[in-house]
């Protein structure tokens, strides 16, 4: 997976819309709380997915295990 040279994986620039964002490889970017940094991630911590609403845990859940 690219990346880009300014934030060193698994940290990336915060998405303009400032929402999670779905990426078609089976990664989401997402903010993560206790880093207080955006992430893309492929499996995401427990205690991350526990941080998001009820709707949007889901649909992280579905999408990051769409590719396994």
């Amino acid at each position: 997976m690219s990346n880009t040279t300014e934030f060193p994986w698994p940290y990336a620039p915060s998405p303009k819309s400032g929402k999670t964002t779905y990426h078609r490889d089976g990664t989401v970017t997402l903010f993560n709380v206790y880093t207080q940094l955006w992430e893309r991630l492929g499996k995401v911590p427990d205690r991350v997915l526990a941080s998001l609403d009820d709707d949007e845990r889901q649909r992280v859940i579905r999408h990051t295990e769409e590719e396994k």
